[in-house]
This record gives C-alpha cells, structure tokens and sequence, in this order.
C-alpha cells in the first residue's frame, strides 16, 4: 500500500462516524481473534470454542479540544466544528498531549468478555477483560 493511500486510509478512519467506526472495529477483532458474528443484538461477536460473548468497544484517540461549549460560545462552535480539523496523533505523542478517550453503555450482564481499545495514527492498543474485572479499570464509573 502506498503512502498516500495509507493516509487516506487512516484519516478515513478517524472520520467515521460512531457506528461505522464500531463497525470496523468489531471487524478486526473478528479477523484477529478468530470469533463468529453474534446473532443476538445483546453482544458483538461470538467465541464459539470458549462458548463466550464478546463485546468490543474502541475508541480513537483525539487532541482535546481547545474550547468547551458554553452557552455564549455555542453557535461559534457549531460552526467551527464543520471545520475538518485533525486531532488524531501516534502513540509517542501520548506523553504530551492531553486527550480524552470515552466508551460507554457498557452493559455488563450481557456479555462475557470485552475487548476494548483505543486507536492511534500508527498503531492499534487492544486491551481483553472478563466481565467481572471490568469494575477495577482506573476511571470506570457506572455513571
């Protein structure tokens, strides 16, 4: 693959929306690991040898933004945010830039596993927990 069109393909992915970016995502965990799509809407995939459900859950790691929206400055955001800008950056720049990473409607009794990760311009963390450790991970909130 050439350079232009891994950057291309890279920025695709940062500019998906939400459920397409969940898509592919679910898709790459499917290829990796081997699972079967899920039948049922309560999870995403299925691990057939272990009989477990998966759910998988990705974030993109992104700059935070400069402003947050306040009522004297919400319709300059709105239009600002057409605006295509980059906030994605690689995992060296971790150390230097404040960024958010959210995943949420975690629904624990439906699923087993929970594959979750964040995505980065060069590489891909993928993190695995049982349903049951998932109330130990720093900044975990039922809220």
């Amino acid at each position: 693959m050439n350079d232009n069109i891994l950057q291309q393909f890279i920025d695709g992915i940062f500019s998906l929306n939400t459920r397409r970016f969940g898509t592919v995502a679910e898709l790459m965990i499917k290829e990796l690991f081997g699972f079967e799509k899920s039948n049922s809407k309560l999870y995403d995939l299925y691990d057939s040898y272990n009989n477990l459900c998966i759910e998988v859950k990705f974030s993109r790691a992104m700059q935070e933004y400069d402003d947050t929206i306040r009522e004297e400055n919400v319709i300059t955001q709105c239009l600002e945010s057409a605006i295509l800008e980059n906030r994605s950056f690689g995992i060296d720049e971790t150390s230097r830039t404040r960024f958010d990473s959210n995943i949420q409607q975690i629904k624990r009794e439906q699923f087993d596993m929970l594959f979750y990760g964040l995505f980065y311009t060069d590489c891909i963390e993928i993190y695995i927990v049982n349903v049951h450790e998932i109330e130990g991970i720093p900044g975990y909130s039922n809220y």
